[in-house]
């Protein structure tokens, strides 16, 4: 089989994924080095890795027109991507053995909803975080708190004590602002 060398749009956007699964495995890591073992909303991660690189990606390129079609495409990757690691990979899906007529539409029918879910859930936390980032950007101080503080709020399936939210923000902060400008010098290249 001849498979055709990736256009440089497509190799962007890989890239645009490889960040972002880079920035969610990132994240998991300082929140479990900061000593919180808690159960995380993986997807959660990967929705805030998303708005993270979408951000820097819009932030970096000049052309709105070309910039607007490459978002999209990355979206509907990621979303293609979340879809096969956690619903058509889950245990549950890898227990059937031989889908038969019934099974496929229950399949398509919960890949659907598995769909309407990430996106309205995407669109949600788009709006926590750039409201936060807003925030954060006109207190150059807050080293990211406000969207250290959003993220928080959905990545845990039990929220942390306040004391233990807190100690979190400045770390998480400090992470944010190395994420950023990593992401942005790779856009910049």
């Amino acid at each position: 089989m001849n498979r055709q060398k990736p256009d440089a749009l497509e190799e962007e956007r890989e890239h645009m994924k490889s960040l972002v699964l880079g920035i969610t495995g990132d994240v998991a890591r300082l929140i479990s080095s900061q000593g919180f073992q808690k159960d995380l909303r993986i997807l959660e991660l990967i929705i805030f890795g998303m708005f993270v690189v979408t951000k820097i990606y819009m932030a970096a390129r000049r052309n709105l027109e070309k910039t607007n079609s490459q978002i999209t495409g990355f979206h509907r990757e990621m979303l293609d991507y979340v879809t096969n690691e956690y619903f058509i990979k889950s245990p549950s899906m890898q227990d059937r053995k031989v889908l038969g007529p019934t099974d496929a539409a229950e399949v398509l029918s919960g890949v659907e909803k598995f769909h309407k879910e990430f996106l309205s859930r995407s669109e949600l936390r788009y709006g926590e975080y750039e409201n936060a980032l807003k925030l954060d950007l006109e207190n150059p101080v807050s080293i990211f708190s406000e969207t250290s503080g959003a993220m928080i709020a959905s990545i845990f399936v039990e929220q942390p004590a306040i004391e233990g939210r807190n100690a979190l923000l400045v770390p998480l902060g400090l992470k944010l602002a190395e994420l950023y400008t990593g992401c942005l010098a790779s856009f910049k290249a």
